[in-house]
């Protein structure tokens, strides 16, 4: 359940080596082309906060889920200008 999922950090491959871990809300504040683009290419890992891989279809499910809570609240552009 989408409910259930706490994405506690998001893992960007940056190179064939490199990986660079950040925040859901770090991850959240790159411009939405650029993380599609990170989407399509399998560049991102979601990771929980016991430090355990997260099913890509399923971290998607869960900020689909949270930027749409977000929206309906009226309160998207203040959680990605203020956390």
């Amino acid at each position: 359940m989408v409910e259930n999922i706490n994405i506690a950090q998001v893992s960007i491959c940056s190179s064939d080596t490199n990986f660079d871990l950040v925040t859901l809300h770090q991850f959240l504040k790159i411009p939405s082309l650029k993380r599609n683009e990170l989407i399509m290419q399998q560049k991102i890992e979601f990771i929980d906060i016991a430090g355990d891989k997260i099913n890509l279809i399923d971290g998607l499910r869960a900020i689909t889920s949270l930027i749409k809570k977000l929206r309906e609240e009226g309160s998207y552009s203040n959680y990605i200008e203020n956390q």
